[in-house]
């Protein structure tokens, strides 16, 4: 519904039309949850099976490199060269 068709409704009808509105967000918001429960069932999946959620697989026993410094440490660094 527009904003111009809500200006030519009553106060009665403007208060059902909330009250709809209200019952479509509950149920968006039901429907949400079941599917985060869903997402959290598949990323546990995934994990077993030895892969992460951004869809990166880690091989067993090998880690992340690290950097020698921090983000901020290497951008004072290359600002002040």
């Amino acid at each position: 519904m527009t904003a111009a068709a809500l200006d030519k409704l009553s106060i009665e009808d403007l208060q059902t039309e909330l009250r709809k509105r209200e019952r479509r967000v509950r149920t968006l918001h039901r429907k949400r949850e079941r599917l985060m429960e869903q997402v959290a069932e598949i990323d546990a999946e995934i994990a077993d099976l030895g892969g992460t959620a951004s869809g990166a697989v880690i091989p067993p026993g090998r880690k992340r490199p690290r950097n020698d410094a921090n983000l901020a440490d290497a951008l004072v660094g290359v600002l002040h060269n």
